[in-house]
């Protein structure tokens, strides 16, 4: 009777007024039964819901992974929302041990309703907004590292280094180059289109007492304006987000060879373009 429930049923399950059910899956040994139950989860599953059963070694309700012995399953709208949320928290957790506040990193992230965070990594602090994703790019260069080899590389030799910094987001990057670089001289120049975000970079640098300049413009393969919406503000935004309508904010948008030489002569140690970025550049003059 189960299944003919569920049918009669559908325009509640479709609607999800139904928030939750509790069903009897597989009552005894056998095929049948165990069929039977394998059709009523399908069938909710088509609706939208997700299975959990008891497991008594967790003393909880657990994702279903097969119907293999007599069980009840609670069926819950599945809410792909709050498991990406509950992931983001987990990895979240596990990336804030390479910091040197875990603690306040955790406890801000899951008990501050303005979700700002001050993340410290050794001597530097960065000001993050989570909830624009700023945090993606601080775990990118600094938690997971992923620049560190390529920057113990292009370590500079002789005591000074230069670098230039476009879609710099909120300066994570322009922090992970000075950590890796520490023994050196560094001056930078630091390229971020977003108004908002590049007012967060232009506060780190300034908060770390960094030598490098903050521009705030889009660099393209023309000079002129772009339209953007800078509340979408995030480390993968790009001219591809350009946005002509009411809730577009204008943009300068310079060439490459406008970006400004963080000194003379003009070579950089290390030239850094977010991939939204590159794909925006005119071909460089090889002769430049």
């Amino acid at each position: 009777y189960e299944l003919l429930a569920l049918e009669g049923a559908g325009e509640f399950l479709e609607t999800k007024c139904i928030r939750s059910l509790y069903i009897e899956l597989y009552r005894q040994a056998g095929d049948e039964y165990r069929e039977h139950g394998v059709r009523i989860r399908d069938t909710m599953r088509k609706f939208g819901y997700r299975c959990y059963v008891y497991d008594p070694w967790r003393v909880g309700f657990v994702p279903e992974k097969g119907i293999s012995e007599a069980v009840n399953g609670l069926f819950l709208i599945d809410d792909v929302k709050s498991d990406k949320k509950i992931k983001s928290i987990i990895c979240f957790i596990r990336s804030a041990a390479d910091f040197n506040n875990p603690i306040g990193l955790v406890s801000s992230k899951i008990f501050s309703n303005t979700n700002v965070i001050v993340y410290r990594y050794h001597q530097y602090r960065l000001l993050s907004f989570e909830s624009f994703a700023d945090g993606v790019s601080i775990r990118e260069c600094l938690s997971e590292k992923i620049y560190h080899e390529a920057l113990k590389r292009s370590c500079p030799k002789g005591g000074s280094g230069t670098y230039v910094n476009l879609g710099a987001n909120i300066g994570a990057f322009d922090i992970a180059l000075n950590s890796v670089w520490s023994g050196c001289s560094v001056k930078g120049v630091s390229v971020e289109m977003n108004p908002w975000t590049c007012a967060r970079l232009a506060s780190n640098i300034h908060w770390n007492r960094l030598d490098a300049r903050v521009l705030n413009a889009a660099v393209g393969p023309a000079r002129g304006e772009t339209s953007l919406d800078i509340a979408k503000t995030g480390p993968g935004q790009s001219l591809y987000h350009s946005v002509p309508d009411s809730r577009a904010t204008a943009v300068n948008m310079i060439k490459l060879s406008d970006v400004p030489s963080p000194a003379t002569p003009a070579d950089c140690s290390a030239f850094f373009v977010r991939a939204s970025s590159s794909r925006h550049l005119e071909q460089p003059d090889p002769n430049t």
